[in-house]
């Protein structure tokens, strides 16, 4: 955890919209140092446009998904502002595909950017983090790391990993006694343009303007950047900001899997 975040560095991925834009901002509004990523250069240039008022920010394109990317952005953020206090691991993609039509390309690059990247970060990054005293890692999983539905397999595959990570990394940190603590943020329906950016153009429109519906009416980021920097503060593992209407799907698909009984297409409900 971080008990007194000012005057700290703050790293956000994929910080140029939504969620991650969000804990950019309420990371300034805490006085701290902030770097935010993106993977392109318009989308950087934008997000430090908005946030450059409020405090010291950094914008930094960057691949999320690539090891050598991930490796350059820690070099950067230590040249410009000394060691990361805070990791916000938030960059994620996803594509709305049933697996019988899903490409490769597209299940290799959700895994690359939602989980291999976030342990590539870690890996960039630990080194920095291990010279203070108090320092922290916040995944950005998912309320759909927790069941599963159709649609989209490679968004739940490496949100159920990340989570799983981020426990991994728990337990190897806490059997060094590191000083390092560990938040996984598994937000519900958030505005955000993370389902717009996951439809191809070949769905049925009732069931893209369904998704669009149903993420217009969703919680405001900034009520989940603020559960995640409270979560920061408090040492909170974690973090569930608006699991809402998901609750009853998540506690039904733990019962079922601790029953031993088979998953039926009724189990999804209406979740898409």
């Amino acid at each position: 955890m971080i008990s007194e975040l000012e005057g700290k560095v703050a790293v956000i991925t994929g910080g140029t919209s939504g969620i991650g834009l969000a804990i950019a901002q309420a990371c300034l509004d805490s006085r701290m140092k902030v770097a935010v990523t993106g993977s392109r250069q318009a989308s950087v240039d934008a997000a430090v446009a908005s946030l450059s008022g409020s405090g010291d920010v950094l914008g930094v394109v960057s691949d999320a998904g690539d090891h050598g990317a991930n490796a350059a952005l820690a070099r950067v953020v230590e040249e410009s502002y000394g060691p990361a206090h805070l990791v916000c691991l938030n960059a994620g993609v996803a594509r709305l595909a049933p697996i019988q039509t899903l490409s490769r390309s597209d299940w290799d690059r959700t895994i690359a950017v939602n989980l291999s990247g976030p342990f590539y970060a870690l890996k960039a990054f630990l080194p920095q983090l291990e010279t203070h005293d108090e320092a922290h890692v916040a995944f950005t999983s998912s309320v759909l790391g927790f069941f599963t539905t159709g649609l989209q397999a490679p968004y739940f595959a490496s949100k159920a990993g990340l989570t799983a990570l981020a426990e991994s990394l728990f337990y190897d940190l806490a059997a060094t006694g590191s000083g390092i603590g560990v938040t996984v943020l598994c937000p519900g329906n958030t505005r955000t343009n993370m389902a717009e950016a996951g439809l191809v153009g070949d769905e049925p429109e009732e069931l893209a303007a369904a998704i669009r519906a149903e993420l217009d009416g969703g919680t405001d980021p900034r009520l989940v950047a603020d559960a995640l920097l409270e979560a920061v503060r408090t040492g909170t593992f974690y973090v569930f900001p608006n699991s809402g209407e998901f609750q009853p799907f998540i506690e039904a698909r733990f019962e079922r899997v601790l029953a031993g009984r088979n998953p039926t297409a009724a189990d999804a409900g209406d979740v898409i």
